[in-house]
């Protein structure tokens, strides 16, 4: 199986597990909050190593290495279903001026449980094993991201660790 279509389903599973609604609100760039840059590199995989005792050390720095950059989240996971794609240009416009309260935000995805953020996956060498990052926000002060292990067994992936990534 590609990774490419490995990850379009993982993240439907992620999607169902946290229960997000059908027209949730996805930012339209990769957004990897673990990261601080490059010295940040070995903490980050040192802490990503408590997601289970058996993580492929090769998926945690294929993720280090897929998040070094922000990546159109449509190139990564290809079109996904019930979901409302935006770019930061629009998200600015709706979130201008600095609106603590995101009123502009819910007045315009009314039905939305705030904003996603989608990490790029890494991958173990064989497949097998996929990191990935996804952060929910909202409001100025209450959102939290959360690393997961998910694990192919044939052509279902299922959960196999989680660990919290940051919180506001």
């Amino acid at each position: 199986m590609e990774h490419r279509e490995s990850a379009g389903l993982i993240v439907r599973r992620v999607f169902v597990d946290r229960a997000f609604s059908s027209s949730q609100v996805v930012a339209a760039l990769s957004s990897p909050k673990l990261r601080g840059g490059a010295a940040a590199d070995e903490r980050s995989f040192k802490y990503l190593k408590g997601l289970a005792k058996d993580v492929d050390e090769g998926a945690i720095r294929s993720f280090l290495t897929s998040n070094a950059m922000q990546t159109p989240i449509r190139t990564i996971y290809g079109e996904l279903e019930n979901v409302i794609i935006i770019d930061d240009v629009e998200l600015r416009k709706v979130m201008e001026p600095i609106d603590r309260n995101w009123t502009g935000f819910y007045k315009q995805f009314p039905n939305s449980k705030g904003i996603v953020y989608l990490s790029a996956p890494g991958f173990s060498a064989d497949g097998t094993q996929c990191v990935l990052e996804v952060g929910q926000q909202q409001g100025g002060l209450w959102g939290h991201g959360v690393a997961y292990l998910y694990r192919r067994l044939g052509n279902e992936w299922s959960k196999g660790g989680e660990i919290r990534t940051w919180v506001s």
